[in-house]
């Protein structure tokens, strides 16, 4: 697996495509609750939740493959702290780790595309 810092990919690449607001696309849907403490961080635990995130995120590596461009996508784990975390429900749930999981799961899914 290559590794490539940050520094690294800007200087390498004119343009990066970033994921935006996927939040903000889950919170308008109205058949989608958020969670007071996890927000979207518990999604991929249920279908309906999870086929949406997901539908965002391959929107997202879709234009990707298009342009041919890198893309920077972060894992929908910006409250998932332990408080949160049990707080929610989900003690002893590895919620970020299980979310990494599923956006690499996603990545490979698009055969070639590296990892940076």
């Amino acid at each position: 697996m290559n590794h490539t810092t940050g520094a690294d990919l800007i200087i390498s690449s004119p343009r990066i495509i970033g994921e935006g607001a996927v939040i903000e696309r889950l919170r308008r849907n109205i058949d989608l609750e958020l969670d007071p403490f996890l927000v979207n961080s518990a999604f991929i635990y249920e279908e309906a939740k999870r086929v949406a995130l997901e539908t965002i995120c391959r929107q997202y590596l879709d234009i990707r493959c298009e342009f041919g461009l890198p893309l920077l996508m972060s894992t929908p784990t910006w409250r998932a702290s332990r408080e949160r975390i049990d707080a929610a429900g989900y003690s002893g749930v590895d919620v970020n780790g299980d979310n990494v999981r599923f956006l690499d799961a996603l990545r490979k899914s698009y055969g070639g595309l590296r990892r940076r």
